[in-house]
């Protein structure tokens, strides 16, 4: 493929295109410097009726480490689909396809961190004085860019057994790294450090900015927190357990108090589920479970309130006694 001339390329990418395609396909290449080589051809990857293009997202490649101990270059693959004179991220494609990897995993693949005395660059692909899998790295990156976060630590949890380099503190470093992605934007995940971020009239904005903030902020608190904004407004987050599990969500339509939260134990199991409409919980019947999925209380609600003089009896408020 390297030996084609750059016309050639691009009459095999535009194959099959309509001249609108061919100028919304142009210009997005352009607008992302996504050189000939880092693209396939636009075409129906998936059967789905619409047309995609492959890219090879680079961000962690290391190209100067060719050393006695070099195992490659991580990269990622991501598809975009086109659609009403636009392309936009393939989650659901990206995600098939990194299936397919994982699932053609081998016990002859080697997740090892093996040490190097390269220390000439800043990204995850070194850490701590050890190369990083490159596998490790496409794996999870693909995931994340699939939406797929609990998938990508739960994966990284089963190949690193060890934490005698520090997982969790990589883990962090990886998301923060991964987000400044070039083509990060468009899995619409605006993500910055919750110190970023100032709070006006219960209105979050970024730092020296007037403008309100819309998109995820993330900090480290004995396990992941995930926030995400709509005009200044908090309308998700996510908290997990130093482990990778999820610990708690919520979300907020509109940031106006309607919504859910959920809690779950460590081993996954629900805790307890509230809904709310304007900041009243709603239902008649508040019910917690234990870790094991059994009833551990219940009581009425009345107008939104906790009516502790009844229980919850075969389903039904009772007056206790």
């Amino acid at each position: 493929m390297k030996h084609l001339t750059i016309t050639l390329l691009t009459l095999l990418v535009l194959g099959g295109c309509s001249e609108k395609e061919e100028d919304v396909l142009n210009r997005f290449l352009s607008e992302n410097s996504v050189h000939e080589y880092d693209h396939g051809v636009l075409e129906d990857l998936d059967d789905d009726g619409y047309k995609e293009i492959y890219i090879n997202d680079g961000h962690f490649h290391y190209y100067s480490m060719r050393t006695s101990t070099w195992r490659g270059t991580p990269h990622t693959d991501l598809y975009f689909e086109y659609s009403s004179n636009s392309f936009k991220l393939d989650k659901e494609l990206i995600y098939s396809e990194v299936s397919k990897k994982i699932n053609n995993i081998t016990e002859s693949d080697n997740w090892d961190f093996i040490p190097t005395v390269y220390d000439g660059t800043t990204q995850i692909t070194v850490w701590e004085g050890h190369l990083s899998p490159p596998k490790l790295i496409s794996i999870t990156s693909a995931l994340m860019f699939s939406g797929r976060e609990q998938e990508a630590k739960k994966f990284l949890d089963n190949v690193w057994t060890e934490d005698s380099l520090n997982k969790e503190s990589y883990w962090q470093a990886f998301k923060e790294q991964l987000a400044e992605s070039k083509y990060w934007k468009f899995t619409n995940q605006l993500t910055v450090q919750k110190d970023q971020l100032v709070e006006r009239d219960r209105i979050y904005y970024k730092v020296n900015s007037q403008t309100p903030f819309t998109g995820r902020s993330y900090h480290y608190y004995y396990g992941d927190s995930w926030w995400t904004y709509k005009d200044g407004k908090v309308v998700y987050t996510e908290h997990y357990y130093p482990n990778g599990q999820l610990h708690t969500k919520g979300s907020w339509m509109g940031g106006d108090g309607s919504g859910f939260f959920e809690s779950y134990y460590e081993n996954g199991q629900l805790n307890v589920r509230l809904d709310y409409i304007d900041g009243v919980q709603q239902g008649d019947i508040y019910v917690a479970y234990d870790e094991n999925g059994q009833i551990r209380d219940a009581w009425k609600l009345t107008d939104g309130e906790p009516d502790f003089s009844y229980a919850i009896k075969d389903g039904k408020a009772v007056k206790r006694d």
